[in-house]
């Protein structure tokens, strides 16, 4: 799979898993229930021709169109971080990330679309749910989510749908993070063996389809990006389904 082919996989399956996730479903959530209103700001790249007043946050509840200062609202599920897209007026995709509703700064931008991408492409949505928020904030501080991060925000400035474009400067990037995020992953289970206190503290144990469950300190794990299955409507359906 080339790098267009593994952002086009990736981010084909964040949609599938977007119309389980709007609620908090998706791998035991408790999408259904009563929902509350989450707050947040879009922070569009640095020289992006985009406007607020083009733009709208969905989730599978509801679309909520942009204020003039980017902030938003969203019904989301209390408990669990949910996914949500920001979307162009004429239906395209810009963007999509997590919100918190247990955080009172939400911010949709090219950071937490590294975020997004990279908790996909490492399997995220197939974790217990009550370690979401952990896996998610891990991520984030990896140092392989800032880079991906200027990336994002430089092809996006250029193009704002180079995600849906299949952007081959992103997925080449997102591939770097998570080879990165991968490659520390035996060594951070041998400091942990070695009687590492504080890295085991740290540590989350996490159980994915395609890796053995096992304490990673710097993120998830899950397969080789070479053997995910080729993108497709079907394949990122069938991951959705793993994921609900």
């Amino acid at each position: 799979m080339d790098r267009r082919q593994f952002l086009q996989f990736v981010s084909g399956v964040s949609v599938s898993v977007l119309g389980l996730e709007g609620c908090g479903g998706g791998n035991g959530g408790s999408g259904g229930g009563s929902l509350q209103t989450t707050h947040g700001n879009v922070i569009l790249p640095a020289g992006s021709s985009l406007s607020p007043a083009q733009l709208s946050v969905n989730n599978s509840v509801a679309s909520q169109p942009l204020a003039a200062d980017g902030s938003f609202t969203a019904k989301t599920e209390p408990n669990v971080p949910v996914l949500v897209m920001l979307r162009h007026a004429s239906g395209r995709g810009v963007m999509f990330g997590f919100v918190d509703p247990a955080s009172a700064s939400n911010v949709l931008d090219a950071t937490s679309q590294a975020v997004a991408l990279l908790y996909f492409a490492l399997g995220g949505y197939g974790i217990p749910i009550d370690h979401k928020r952990d896996v998610l904030s891990l991520i984030r501080k990896d140092p392989a989510a800032a880079p991906l991060a200027g990336v994002i925000a430089a092809r996006i400035a250029a193009d704002p749908f180079a995600l849906e474009n299949g952007d081959a400067q992103i997925g080449a990037a997102l591939q770097v993070g998570y080879s990165a995020i991968v490659a520390e992953a035996p060594a951070s289970r041998e400091a942990q063996g070695g009687h590492s206190a504080t890295r085991a503290a740290q540590a989350i144990t996490v159980s994915l389809p395609s890796s053995p469950a096992g304490p990673v300190s710097r993120a998830v794990t899950t397969g080789d990006p070479a053997r995910l299955p080729s993108p497709s409507k079907s394949s990122s359906t069938r991951q959705a389904r793993r994921a609900a």
